[in-house]
């Protein structure tokens, strides 16, 4: 089966709105990180939520979303905490 579009292609907003799974790569391409940097904050339980579907590791945009939310500061000393 061809792939019509990617992910990545939606994170630059080439794509419409759609909250379907995205891998590892291209949730790291739409956070603008790498993605060893998701794989290390899953294995420490940080990061965005994730969902496994057997061995495979997906996240929904949604769920990115929500985390860059919360990673939002005003200083470099703002913890995030009131």
């Amino acid at each position: 089966m061809k792939r019509v579009y990617t992910n990545a292609d939606a994170a630059k907003g080439q794509q419409a709105e759609l909250d379907i799974p995205w891998d590892t790569r291209d949730a790291a391409a739409y956070l603008g990180m790498g993605k060893w940097t998701l794989e290390a904050w899953r294995v420490r339980g940080k990061g965005p939520m994730f969902h496994k579907y057997g061995r495979a590791v997906r996240y929904y945009k949604s769920d990115l979303d929500a985390f860059r939310a919360q990673s939002a500061r005003r200083s470099t000393s703002d913890t995030g905490k009131e």
